[in-house]
This record gives structure tokens, C-alpha cells and sequence, in this order.
């Protein structure tokens, strides 16, 4: 076809939009604009599909194809959602809610906590999240990737918590103690998500630059603590292991009881052990 406009694969809502502003043969550039605006103002209310969260047009596309909107292999046969005006094919992206990605990350939390990270399934969390396919993988290529974002997620929460904790401290004490009672605390309240965090490391960029933030936080507080002689320098790797290592070790054991809080004679415990390691003083 040359010069008109063949609406043969566009919904109704399209259609009349087009046929009242064409003419039998050809289009002068303004009318060719003003249908081109035409089309994206459809293309917005005519809603998403419900196989991948594309426009509806790609629905078409799908059937065609042979996908049914349920496989989540990567690389499956999924077509690319397009319009056709003229001879020129405009690729419609598929539309996520802007809480697309928050939802996913809640129902991993809820899955993961509840089964741990192998058993359930992309789709199972898919399904959790009630999301399309097509905004899944928007997202999260894979499982791993997902659980990766979990996992950072879930220590960002814990490491936000220990700095509000810790820059609050006056005193190197107050500092090194708040930290021990922080940690035991939070493992006592977070039971599913320590499981998580002791278990594989789940590595990603985004966890890498927050542990990154963290530590400068830490160094940061402990720096003017040590220039008076209230703690020794901070030792890469050394320093973090003696502070919350052994409590570390402890609630390796408590997730495994059936206790719902740490006991507080045992928070004092590892915290006098913790100070009597820093303290300058002795």
C-alpha cells in the first residue's frame, strides 16, 4: 500500500480514530502527524494485555506465535509488540506499573521466607506478585537475579538500622555495645530474613556499593573514637569480626531454636566480650 492506512491489525478503538482523519489516497504531512498522535493517545486507553502487560494489539502477535503468556523459559517465543502504520512497523514497549518491581520484591521476601530460596519457582513468585510475564522479566532476567535483589534489599534494611543505632552513640562504648545489642536485636525480630542472609551470598552491584556506604559510615564514626585513644584502628576484616563475629556465630545456633526472642542475659554476654576487646582503657 502506498500512501494510506491499513488498520486491518489495529483494535476498534484505533480504527475509527484513523478512518476519520484519512482521505482515499494520500496524507499530507499534517494530517500523517496528527494520526500519528492519534494512535499513541489510543495506544493508552486501550489498556495492557493481560499475557505480558503490552499494549493490547500484541495480543494478536502472541496467538500467532505460538506463546501462550505462561512460559517463563528465557528466550521463549515471545513477539515483539507492534503497530503497523504504512509500510512502518512501530514497536510498542511493553508498560510496568511504577510498583511493579516493589511487588516482586514482596512476594520473593514472603516465598523465600517462607521456603527458602530454592524451592519456589520465578513463576510461583510471578503469580505471588500478580504480575504479567512480560513485566517479570522487565525486571529480573532470572531467579538468581531476583534473590540477589532480595538479599540486598534485606541487609540495606539491616545496615540502615545499625548506622541510625550507631551514629547516635556519643561514646566509643555506647558504640560498641549498641552494636552487639543492635545485631541480636534485629536477628530476634527477623528470624526469616537472617536465615537469608546467612545462608549463600547473593552478590550484586547494588549490594557491593551499599556495603561500601556502610563500611565508610562505620569508619567514619570509629575514626575520631580512635584519635582520642578510645579504640584501636579499624583493621579491615579483623575489626567487623571481632565486633559482631561471635554474635554472628550465635544466631547461626538461635535461628535453629525455637526461642521468639534472644534472651537479653545473652545480648550482655557478647556485648561485654565485644567492649572488653576495644577498650582501650584496660
Amino acid at each position: 500500500m502506498s500512501g494510506s492506512i491499513s488498520a486491518r491489525r489495529l483494535p476498534r478503538a484505533w480504527t475509527w480514530r484513523l478512518s476519520t482523519a484519512s482521505t482515499p489516497s494520500m496524507f499530507s504531512a499534517q494530517s500523517v502527524s496528527i494520526a500519528v498522535l492519534m494512535v499513541a493517545v489510543s495506544m493508552v486507553a486501550v489498556g495492557a494485555c493481560e499475557m505480558c502487560g503490552g499494549d493490547t494489539p500484541c495480543i494478536r502477535s502472541h496467538r500467532e506465535s505460538g506463546w501462550d503468556g505462561n512460559s517463563t523459559a528465557r528466550g521463549a517465543n515471545r513477539t515483539p509488540h507492534r503497530g503497523v502504520f504504512g509500510r512502518r512497523r512501530v514497536l510498542l514497549v511493553p508498560r510496568t506499573s511504577p510498583d511493579t518491581r516493589n511487588r516482586l520484591l514482596d512476594a520473593g521476601r514472603r516465598l523465600f521466607a517462607e521456603r527458602g530460596v530454592l524451592a519456589p519457582t520465578l513463576d510461583e513468585v510471578r503469580r505471588e506478585a500478580e504480575v504479567s510475564v512480560g513485566a517479570l522479566y522487565h525486571h529480573f532476567t532470572d531467579k538468581q537475579a531476583l534473590a540477589a535483589a532480595v538479599y540486598a534489599q534485606i541487609l540495606g534494611e539491616y545496615q540502615n538500622g545499625f548506622l541510625e543505632m550507631l551514629t547516635a552513640q556519643a561514646t566509643a562504648e555506647g558504640g560498641i555495645r549498641g552494636g552487639v545489642d543492635y545485631h541480636l536485636r534485629w536477628v530476634g525480630t527477623h528470624r526469616a530474613q537472617t536465615r537469608l542472609l546467612l545462608g549463600e551470598r547473593l552478590d550484586s552491584e547494588s549490594l557491593q556499593a551499599a556495603n561500601q556506604r556502610f563500611f565508610r559510615a562505620v569508619s567514619d564514626w570509629w575514626r575520631p573514637h580512635h584519635a582520642y585513644g578510645a579504640l584501636p584502628p579499624m583493621r579491615a576484616g579483623v575489626t567487623s569480626a571481632l565486633w559482631l563475629g561471635p554474635a554472628q556465630e550465635y544466631s547461626r545456633h538461635w535461628i535453629t531454636e525455637s526461642d521468639k526472642q534472644v534472651p537479653p542475659a545473652v545480648i550482655a554476654v557478647f556485648s561485654d566480650a565485644a567492649w572488653a576487646t576495644f577498650r582501650q582503657d584496660q
